[in-house]
């Protein structure tokens, strides 16, 4: 956001529109698709969805906000080569005109593209395209597809999942809690012998208790969830894992 002269403060620039970007590259990999849409999601941090638009390659789409504005990124199998498989990312980036100077926003969209390729194999070489394998390709796509169906019909145990959060409410009632400590203060959840209970003490002192377990449960996922995800983001675990990382935290 540019800055005003005279009063030293990041001001909007009071003009109406997009500006926009777009940026390309091929990279190697010798993972599947869906092993290669993990991994980019990772690298770019963004979820990425199966491209109904683009039969003839596996192909995945990101529609998402960012820091810039609008980033739409699409990651596509693009040749299968006997011994590695090649892929293109394509990012169209979007920025208001009201809030980005457009040498800030053509800069941080490079710089933020240039970022993703320092990760990837970026071919050095003329691409041997005569090499790549038609025949190899239709069984990728074959695979992929069938990959993307089993993995989608996948369901959690909902009783393992409930077991388990019973063992936690009868640890918390036999004197397990949940601690945490940051320069704002203190935070205990415990069983008061009667409800489970959270105390807050520091900056922001508060008593809770929860009604039932149900509500303390809701509570327990919540207060749990960033640290629970924060070595998979932006991936969500299996629920059983967070609840078993839930447990982990529990003190005697």
């Amino acid at each position: 956001m540019p800055i005003n002269p005279k009063t030293k403060f990041n001001e909007p620039t009071g003009l109406s529109g997009e500006w926009n970007t777009e940026h390309s590259t091929l990279f190697w990999h010798p993972g599947s698709p869906l092993q290669v849409k993990f991994a980019i999601e990772k690298l770019t941090a963004n979820l990425f969805k199966h491209d109904p638009k683009s039969p003839e390659h596996p192909a995945y789409i990101c529609p998402n906000a960012g820091p810039l504005g609008e980033i739409f990124i699409t990651l596509r199998l693009e040749a299968v080569f006997p011994a590695e498989r090649l892929y293109s990312l394509h990012a169209a980036f979007k920025g208001s005109r009201n809030w980005l100077l457009e040498t800030e926003f053509l800069e941080k969209s490079k710089t933020a593209f240039d970022y993703w390729c320092s990760k990837l194999k970026v071919p050095t070489e003329e691409i041997p395209w005569a090499q790549a394998s038609p025949i190899l390709l239709e069984q990728e796509i074959r695979s992929t597809l069938a990959a993307e169906d089993e993995a989608a019909s996948k369901r959690e145990d909902p009783a393992a999942i409930a077991a388990l959060q019973q063992q936690i409410l009868a640890s918390i009632r036999s004197g397990d809690v949940f601690r945490s400590s940051n320069k704002e203060g203190n935070t205990r959840i415990y069983f008061n012998g009667t409800h489970f209970a959270r105390r807050d003490e520091g900056e922001y002192p508060d008593y809770i208790t929860y009604p039932t377990e149900a509500e303390f449960l809701t509570a327990m996922r919540h207060w749990h969830d960033w640290n629970a995800r924060r070595d998979t983001y932006p991936h969500s675990p299996p629920e059983l894992d967070v609840w078993r990382f839930i447990q982990s935290q529990l003190m005697r």
